[in-house]
């Protein structure tokens, strides 16, 4: 089973040169378009998205990427930090699906 980031696409000559510089730090592979959608549904069939989507979109046409998901992205609620702590304090970990 493979984990880490699925696919990463480029789709313009800055995000080419970007991958460039990154290929010597990390472990990555080719694989073609046909492949990557097998393991990718989401690459043929549009995301559900939220209110905030549209917004953060284009926010980031001038804002710092760590600023938009800030801004717009949906925070951990209440109730579940809550338990999270609770496990933290009782020493009891979190069960995988």
């Amino acid at each position: 089973m493979e984990l880490g980031t699925s696919v990463v696409m480029m789709n313009s000559a800055k995000g080419v040169l970007f991958m460039d510089e990154l290929k010597g730090t990390i472990g990555w592979y080719s694989k073609t378009l046909n492949d990557a959608i097998k393991g990718n549904p989401a690459l043929k069939v549009c995301a559900v998205t939220n209110g905030n989507s549209k917004k953060a979109f284009e926010a980031l046409d001038h804002m710092r990427f760590d600023r938009v998901v800030k801004r717009y992205c949906t925070k951990t609620s209440v109730f579940r930090r809550a338990v999270r702590k609770i496990r933290k304090i009782l020493g009891m970990r979190r069960t995988t699906k």
